[in-house]
């Protein structure tokens, strides 16, 4: 049974994308990624205040 829940936590997302279909134009098919260049900011601020 789905709900329509308009909140989610972090672990239940993923990121993807829509792309158009070659074969069929009028369709989107879902593409998913590897989000990259993520940075640990909150490590990096503690590191800065401790200097």
């Amino acid at each position: 049974c789905m709900k329509d829940e308009p909140f989610v936590l972090s672990s239940q997302c993923q990121q993807a994308f829509y792309v158009k279909d070659p074969i069929d134009n009028n369709r989107h098919v879902p593409i998913k990624t590897k989000p990259r260049d993520l940075y640990d900011i909150l490590g990096h601020m503690q590191e800065c205040n401790m200097n």
